[in-house]
């Protein structure tokens, strides 16, 4: 006998709240719906900032220390006193006496005071409030933890920006390259104003530093392209545009290990496809441990053009000898990895999938991930940085090669494990990570692949399933499989 189907809880503000990416405001949004949901959420999260002033002075003396605990132990955005202050203090604690909840004694007498807020923000940085004191005291921070925002309260700091992202001094002669984008905050694609201020970071960077840092502080570190920039440009039919936006795009992730300088990518949370290629191209890599990192353009039918394929097959070979007959079986490993859109959920996984290597760093405490990748920086520079030997040359089977991918394709396509689109999108990548028109006895230089991949992301833009794959993605935020 089926068992009876539960039809999902009809709530409005549920969906309003996944749209809204400012944080403060999706939880006040939430709690003052009037809907089931809304209901909910308030009496939940009244209930859990009315036991937390409570338990003040008796599992911690400081109100940081409670929002930190839960910030890092149960990966909350805000911890309870700064959730309370999104939610305004005095109009949060009418509303709990309203609903018979009392929280602890001090928090009326804060108020009374006249202090409405638990922090305060000012050019010295941030304060909270210590009722043992009945003052604003400086939030203590050790030197690991940087926090680009109370650098950029100096305006000396900010050196070059617009909004899309910023070049931002970091001290002891680092800069760091911050992504803040103003249209899509949440995921933060990679676009024309970010590309501006990386090249000037380029040329910044090596006149008045000696090294540089891609990272930011925001909720996710860089989802890919701007995918709504392309569809535009396919539907214009602006194709040398397209053009010359790849090939920036692949100036701007191999342009980072050209430097005369270290670099080094600091990234965490959604690191795909062009955030992906952005920290492969850099000299070091800093991952957060909660890193979900991969080249996954073939989810919106495309392949990675941005200089992905290039440095996955750099990777994959690297270390291989050269006596050995076949390469193919490393060439395999790359070509599951992007054919796949295998992601890594962790940056670990991210180093067994090769998209970190052996010298990256795997930073657990994400407000110490700044300061770590600072200190790789100057590692670097004062160890007499010299940028590597380039351009690279790589044995590739051609041809052959790609015939024995064809062939595992066919395979797969009879079993039902990819569909013709699919097939078409995979054959392309095949024929790059297999150099295209060459043996094994004829080496592939690196701007060769990076023709490649060009010339293959173009074509497939032309495909009328990409194009439906790319417009499924915009409307729904997941894959079609067509």
């Amino acid at each position: 006998m089926r068992e009876k189907e539960v039809p999902s809880p009809d709530a409005p503000s549920l969906g309003k709240a996944k749209k809204t990416h400012d944080v403060q405001q999706r939880i006040k949004n939430l709690v003052e719906a009037d809907d089931r949901a809304g209901h909910f959420a308030w009496a939940l999260l009244r209930d859990t900032l009315a036991y937390t002033s409570r338990r003040l002075g008796e599992i911690s003396d400081t109100i940081v220390d409670i929002d930190n605990a839960l910030k890092w132990g149960f990966n909350w955005e805000l911890g309870p006193f700064e959730t309370w202050d999104a939610l305004g203090v005095e109009q949060t604690l009418e509303r709990m006496r309203a609903d018979g909840v009392e929280p602890a004694p001090w928090v009326v007498d804060m108020v009374k005071a006249g202090n409405t807020t638990f922090y305060t923000e000012s050019a010295e940085g941030r304060g909270y409030y210590d009722p043992t004191s009945g003052t604003y005291q400086p939030e203590p921070k050790p030197e690991s933890f940087m926090v680009l925002a109370d650098l950029k309260r100096d305006s000396s700091k900010l050196i070059y920006g617009n909004k899309g992202a910023s070049l931002v001094d970091l001290g002891d002669g680092i800069a760091c390259v911050e992504f803040h984008s103003t249209l899509q905050p949440k995921m933060n694609p990679i676009d024309d104003l970010i590309m501006d201020v990386m090249y000037n970071a380029f040329e910044i960077g090596e006149r008045d530093f000696r090294g540089l840092v891609v990272h930011h502080q925001g909720e996710n570190f860089c989802a890919g392209a701007n995918l709504l920039m392309i569809l535009e440009g396919i539907q214009a039919g602006q194709w040398a545009l397209l053009d010359g936006v790849i090939r920036r795009f692949q100036g701007m992730t191999y342009g980072l290990r050209k430097l005369r300088i270290p670099t080094v990518a600091a990234p965490f949370g959604f690191t795909f496809g062009g955030g992906c290629e952005l920290s492969m191209g850099a000299d070091r890599v800093c991952a957060a441990a909660e890193t979900y990192m991969g080249l996954v353009e073939v989810g919106v039918g495309l392949i990675p053009a941005g200089g992905g394929c290039l440095l996955m097959l750099e990777r994959v070979l690297e270390g291989v000898d050269e006596a050995v007959l076949s390469n193919l079986p490393f060439i395999r490993t790359a070509f599951e990895n992007i054919g796949m859109a295998k992601v890594a959920t962790s940056g670990e996984e991210a180093r067994d999938r090769k998209y970190l290597r052996r010298g990256d760093i795997v930073e657990v405490n994400r407000d110490q991930q700044l300061f770590t990748a600072k200190q790789m920086a100057i590692g670097m520079a004062n160890e007499g940085y010299q940028p590597p030997a380039l351009p690279l040359q790589f044995d590739l089977p051609g041809a052959e090669g790609l015939a024995t991918l064809k062939m595992m394709l066919h395979n797969m396509k009879l079993t039902h494990w990819v569909s013709s689109h699919d097939e078409k999108i995979a054959t392309h990548l095949g024929r790059i990570l297999t150099g295209g028109d060459t043996t094994i006895n004829d080496p592939v230089d690196e701007q060769t692949i990076l023709d490649l991949e060009r010339e293959a992301f173009l074509s497939l833009c032309g495909e009328p399933k990409t194009q439906d794959r790319i417009k499924y993605m915009l409307v729904n935020n997941k894959p079609l499989r067509n």
